[in-house]
């Protein structure tokens, strides 16, 4: 099973007192904070104590040490601690501590690390060209230039990532769906056009659970593994196999299993579950990790890593590129006039180099992804999260109605994890007139394909009206059909163990006393089925939960 989830940030951030911080704030647990971090010519990373250290050039004073033009090695900046993650813009540094304060320097402006005023409460930090944005525990997004005020990005709610590249920026919510805005001249928001929002736009994905931000493209991967680029292409940095800009996500077909992506200025690596790293883009100084002189590369290509030092955590400069490996080892490639990699010698490297500058180990911070589940129902929910088996659409708002796409949805979410196989959304597209255009239309098809739904009439689905319990059970009932091969009666003689019973529609019948019959699906009291009430996204899960126990899906 995958383990993808475990990368995810969801919305509530838990907070837990450090001990050796007095009275600090840390930030720990799931999601991985960034240790080490490239800019145009210099890098920064955390070590396992909370230190910052810098390396390469300090002409804009992004290194934080006030008396060298440049560090050929890592050094440390004096009086920087509790750090608990790292950000490099293109000519300055970002650190966030554990109180959850941000600081910055460099660019020209600041000497010396400098505390972001009216920033308090953030658990991520991402930096770019000029601007930066901030992530609070509450899932609001602050965006700023550097040496200036920080402003609420509006119109986003339930952030759980962001990352910036020149000047777009990308958030991604607790429930896997992508947010962009700012510059679009190659399509790099992922919209359609080439126009320019100054708001954030919801793409055309869901299920994602990790974004990178390059100069001008935008990487993502879904919960299935997939990779998605879109953007500028000039160098094949989207990994089509070609050299043609998309203005909207394109997958990336030859990778599988993804965990991580990471963006450099033309160039994208992804991470696989199995550890193994992968290049394409532009490789002109190296960047892309594969030797040979390599100027570019449309489609991803293996990088070597070292025997016994897998990649768990992947990075980019604007030319350059790093990895880091479970104990810290940190391995660097690329660009290297100014020192960047930190490797003492100023030539580029073709190839990842061990360097000196050991990081911290994974760091990770908490989240609560059953931050509104009801208290009972959280152990259930635990175990189904710990199978892999709810799609990230649904990690959140679990006391609302289930829609009938998103029930559609979780049923073949969960057909894929059994089958291991992702069903085409092909035939029968005509069918419902009321999908074509919403963001659930292929699993909606893959349910009707597989016989697991039924419209509301003839030529209707009804995608986002909410799902009945009677409509539930016959959907269930029809998944099983197909899964377990089990055999629905087709008439129904007795239901008196319901008191409404009456109440329940002629098509629903047999499907209500089969889930009855079977464990499957049970009334809302002892005598009641209560067939028209609404199914919230809780019970939906639970009830997934339970059938997995039941049937062995383990």
């Amino acid at each position: 099973m995958r383990k993808l989830w475990k990368r995810f940030t969801a919305l509530t951030i838990v907070l837990a007192l450090v001990t050796s911080l007095n009275s600090a704030m840390a930030v720990s647990g799931n999601q991985k904070n960034v240790t080490a971090d490239g800019g145009m010519s210099h890098t920064i990373i955390l070590t396992g104590d909370g230190m910052v250290k810098t390396s390469g050039s300090n002409q804009e004073m992004q290194l934080g040490i006030s008396d060298k033009q440049e560090a050929k090695q890592f050094t440390l900046i004096e009086g920087l601690d509790g750090v608990t993650a790292v950000a490099a813009g293109y000519n300055f540094s970002a650190v966030l501590k554990y109180d959850g304060t941000v600081y910055t320097w460099g660019g020209s402006t600041q000497e010396t690390p400098t505390q972001v005023p009216g920033l308090t409460g953030v658990v991520a930090i991402a930096a770019g060209q000029t601007d930066l944005l901030a992530l609070t525990y509450s899932g609001e997004v602050y965006q700023w230039s550097l040496g200036q005020t920080p402003a609420k990005v509006e119109g986003l709610r339930n952030i759980a990532a962001v990352d910036v590249g020149a000047s777009h920026f990308l958030a991604l919510t607790s429930n896997g769906q992508v947010y962009a805005w700012g510059s679009n001249w190659s399509g790099q928001l992922g919209t359609g056009s080439t126009e320019d929002s100054a708001s954030p736009c919801r793409l055309d994905l869901y299920n994602i659970v990790d974004i990178a931000a390059g100069y001008s493209h935008s990487l993502a991967i879904g919960y299935d593994g997939q990779v998605y680029a879109w953007g500028s292409n000039n160098y094949g940095q989207l990994g089509t196999g070609n050299t043609e800009t998309s203005l909207v996500p394109a997958q990336v077909k030859t990778i599988k299993d993804a965990v991580q992506v990471a963006a450099g200025t033309d160039c994208s690596l992804a991470l696989t579950e199995e550890g193994k790293l992968y290049s394409w883009g532009y490789g002109e100084y190296g960047q892309l990790g594969i030797g040979g002189g390599a100027i570019s590369q449309s489609s991803p290509k293996a990088v070597p890593t070292m025997s016994g030092a897998q990649p768990t955590q992947i990075n980019c400069g604007v030319y350059h590129c790093m990895y880091l490996t479970a104990s810290g080892s940190l391995y660097t490639w690329g660009r290297n006039k100014n020192y960047q990699l930190g490797t003492s010698q100023n030539g580029n490297v073709e190839t990842p180099q061990r360097t000196a500058g050991d990081t911290a180990q994974d760091t990770y911070y908490s989240t609560d992804i059953l931050g509104t589940a009801s208290s009972w129902a959280v152990s259930e929910l635990e175990s189904l999260y710990d199978r892999d088996m709810i799609p990230p659409l649904l990690w959140s708002d679990y006391q609302n109605d289930i829609t009938r796409a998103e029930f559609a949805h979780l049923l073949v979410s969960l057909y894929r994890c059994l089958r291991d196989t992702n069903p085409p959304a092909t035939n029968n597209q005509d069918q419902f007139s009321d999908i074509q255009d919403h963001m659930l239309r292929d699993d909606i098809i893959r349910a009707y394909n597989l016989k697991f739904i039924s419209g509301t009439s003839e030529h209707a689905f009804s995608p986002d009206a909410s799902l009945t319990r009677q409509e539930g059970a016959k959907m269930l009932c029809s998944f099983l059909s197909v899964v377990e091969k089990v055999e629905v009666p087709t008439t129904v003689t007795n239901m008196s163990y319901y008191k409404d019973a009456t109440e329940i529609a002629g098509w629903a019948a047999p499907y209500v006393a089969y889930a009855y019959q079977n464990d499957i699906m049970t009334g809302t009291g002892t005598d009641q089925f209560t067939p028209t009430a609404h199914l919230s996204r809780e019970q939906s899960l639970l009830i997934i939960a339970r059938l997995i126990e039941k049937y062995d899906w383990a």
